[in-house]
């Protein structure tokens, strides 16, 4: 979540086909125009705060603590409005508080989390909408998908939206973020045309478990080497808005086959 991207280097040179794209963390800017707001216990739009000059605080900024702490929180609010994101202040602020003091948040981790979700699939539906028809259909198609693909046996979903079944079961050790894998994979649509498949080169691929996309990050901090997991990830795990080339369209859903064969 965060804007831009960075092409991975190191070792993953001796992969093929999207592995390239693979090494590429999607990352993403808040870039709706949408408006949100906690109220009555529920999720309903509101129209955003402003805020009157004249109700300026003047701050005396007398020594560099509170220049720092000015600093930051002028940050925040530039990012905020760069990226025209539209917030009540005064809950932003109250927030803020809460979480820098340890008060008792007037939310609870579960009401947070189910804000997050609304807000961040506002966020989807309004980037896709700007994308034009094929993002939006693609999005739909997606998490239509997903929904049904959750209720078949054996699938389990993570919290952050990624679903995974077992195909088979080892018993070595579990990477860390900052480790090489080596590993074979297969990449395939929702509607399960084959996009990518490294089976069909002589040498596995070997690649940055924290340099990859977020599917396959968070997979393989849960597998074991020997394992070889089936993925269904959701398109803000996988390629996200920019998908990859002419093979992966915006905001598309994929599913991998991940093989972990060792850990370098």
């Amino acid at each position: 979540m965060r804007n831009g991207e960075e092409v991975m280097k190191g070792n993953a040179a001796t992969a093929a086909g999207l592995l390239v794209l693979l090494l590429i963390p999607v990352t993403f800017g808040c870039q709706i125009k949408g408006k949100m707001a906690e109220e009555g216990g529920g999720l309903v739009p509101k129209e955003q705060v402003s805020v009157n000059p004249k109700e300026q605080v003047r701050l005396s900024l007398n020594d560099n603590k509170e220049r720092i702490s000015y600093s930051i929180g002028l940050d925040m609010g530039r990012d905020l409005q760069r990226q025209e994101l539209k917030v009540d202040v005064g809950p932003l602020i109250q927030g803020i508080k809460d979480g820098f003091r340890g008060n008792q948040p007037l939310l609870s981790d579960a009401e947070v989390e189910q804000v997050r979700r609304y807000f961040f699939a506002q966020q989807q539906t309004a980037r896709a909408k700007a994308l034009g028809p094929r993002a939006e259909k693609n999005l739909a198609d997606g998490e239509a998908f997903l929904r049904e693909n959750a209720k078949k046996e054996g699938v389990k979903t993570l919290p952050s939206g990624l679903q995974y079944r077992v195909l088979q079961s080892g018993t070595g050790s579990t990477p860390a973020p900052d480790q090489n894998v080596k590993a074979r994979y297969i990449v395939r649509s929702i509607d399960g045309t084959e996009l990518d498949n490294s089976y069909k080169i002589e040498n596995p691929s070997v690649f940055p478990v924290g340099g990859v996309m977020p599917a396959w990050t968070e997979a393989l901090q849960l597998m074991k080497e020997g394992d070889k997991w089936e993925l269904f990830a959701p398109s803000h795990l996988a390629y996200g808005e920019k998908g990859a080339g002419s093979a992966v369209g915006p905001f598309q859903a994929l599913v991998f086959e991940l093989e972990l064969l060792g850990i370098h």
